[in-house]
């Protein structure tokens, strides 16, 4: 019996198993964005910033924690959520975004 083929044009449709763990592209993207949230926080990532965006939400607080700060919370949130998956994560997701999309047209 042949497996069905994905529209990634292989059978895992980019997914690589470990053991019990399934990692695919947005568990990776997620540990990025919590990575580089917390350097930045840290005032690790000047090397890691192409443009002047860091520089430019460095200085930056709501109710009184760095943009980086709350960053990393929200990319470590839905990092636990989409491990665990629990089937709040597409709500999570689109509460970021609309933050994301709040913060950019302030």
């Amino acid at each position: 019996m042949a497996g069905k083929i994905g529209p990634g044009g292989s059978a895992s449709c980019g997914q690589a198993a470990t053991g019990r763990l399934t990692v695919n592209a947005e568990v990776l993207l997620l540990a990025a964005g919590l990575l580089f949230c917390a350097a930045a926080a840290l005032g690790w990532a000047g090397s890691l910033c192409l443009t002047c965006g860091c520089e430019l939400y460095q200085g930056f607080t709501v109710l009184g924690l760095s943009l980086y700060i709350w960053g990393a919370v929200a990319f470590g949130a839905a990092l636990v959520v989409n491990v665990l998956g629990l089937t709040i994560y597409r709500r999570l997701i689109l509460i970021c975004l609309w933050g994301e999309i709040v913060l950019l047209a302030w």
